[in-house]
């Protein structure tokens, strides 16, 4: 016997026309819908798509636009290897820390940080109580005070965004009173997130960076000085004098500034021009074992001056460049901070999945 499959085929094409008919021409995959357009908060942070047009000067600092607010001067954070990992405001004796995350586009994540920052602040001995606040729940700490020592009060402020989120500590008075520094919850609602399109893990710190043409200056800066250092300690070997360890240690730890100094500039986007005005850093400096010793004699002395007055004048000119700056960041030196500001200065665990969504938040949309 022979199967035909014609009249099989013939069905199959009818039942195909008839259920495309079914289908209304209007519809969409769900999965390849664009998202829906986001309203713009009654303050910030902002994403960068509905930041309002307030005039409000921002310094560009890569994933956040920080409001460059009138005796508010704005420091940045740097890792050994350049790379900022976190900006921080100071006004009238109180400190704002600020960092972005990457965050889940359908939830947020403030929920399971906080109770990752509550743990961590616990288990150092800070008191910590759940507060109410503008943007939903936050942490009030309070540490210190036992033993002589200063009593410390911060506040941890979580904001979910769209595929981001911040995560803001107070330090100082204003932690409870917004009144002692206005200036700097001012400047969280100004703040303005840049997410980006990459996709990133959850909890990843979102890329930051400095303004190109000030971290040009400052790549250009360090590598003199570098320079300075390599060839005073290179002078002295020449002329048979003796060295200390603690003059070649510090000339390699000017050669390691300088080259994360020109990788911040690359990563700032400093331009072709910009970079290659500034110096190479010099090979890393070796001495030898006989010219190596332990104490400075009145020459070696007199090296270690020489070499302290160059950077002196290096870090006079980069006061000098930052106040001519428009951006007026500075990244001379890192954020100095006591033992118990870096204990409440606790930040996400990267590398975690979110669970849940935050607390409702208060801001309002217009």
């Amino acid at each position: 016997m022979i199967f035909s499959r014609k009249g099989k085929g013939r069905r199959d094409e009818r039942a195909r026309a008839h259920w495309v008919a079914e289908i209304s021409p209007n519809w969409r995959d769900p999965s390849a819908r664009e998202p829906e357009p986001l309203e713009t908060p009654e303050f910030g942070p902002y994403d960068s798509t509905v930041a309002p047009d307030d005039g409000v000067p921002r310094i560009d600092l890569g994933s956040l636009r920080v409001p460059n607010l009138p005796d508010t001067p704005v420091q940045v954070e740097a890792a050994p290897n350049g790379q900022i990992v976190r900006v921080q405001l100071e006004h009238k004796g109180s400190r704002l820390q600020l960092a972005a995350y990457a965050a889940p586009r359908t939830e947020g994540i403030w929920d399971e940080v906080r109770e990752e920052v509550r743990t961590a602040l616990l288990g150092s001995g800070a008191k910590v109580v759940e507060v109410d606040s503008d943007y939903g729940p936050a942490l009030a700490v309070r540490q210190g005070g036992t033993g002589g020592t200063p009593v410390i009060e911060s506040r941890h402020l979580g904001i979910d965004g769209p595929r981001w989120f911040v995560h803001a500590v107070f330090i100082g008075p204003a932690a409870s009173d917004p009144s002692q520094a206005p200036a700097l919850w001012e400047a969280l609602r100004g703040l303005v997130v840049y997410r980006g399109k990459e996709p990133r893990p959850v909890k990843e710190l979102l890329p930051l960076r400095l303004p190109a043409e000030l971290a040009a200056r400052i790549a250009q800066m360090a590598a003199r000085q570098a320079a300075a250092q390599a060839a005073a300690v290179r002078a002295a070997q020449a002329s048979g004098g003796q060295v200390t360890a603690a003059q070649v240690a510090a000339a390699q730890a000017a050669i390691a500034r300088a080259a994360a100094a020109q990788a911040q500039a690359a990563r700032s986007g400093a331009g072709t021009a910009q970079a290659s005005a500034a110096p190479s850093a010099p090979a890393v400096v070796q001495a030898a074992p006989d010219t190596v010793s332990d104490e400075a004699g009145p020459a070696e002395a007199a090296l270690d001056d020489a070499v302290v007055d160059e950077a002196e004048a290096v870090d006079e000119e980069v006061d000098e460049v930052v106040a001519d700056s428009d951006s007026a960041v500075s990244a001379t030196k890192p954020v100095a901070a006591t033992a118990g500001e870096r204990k409440a200065a606790v930040s996400p665990r990267p590398g975690r999945k979110a669970s849940g969504r935050s607390g409702a938040r208060s801001r309002r949309s217009r």
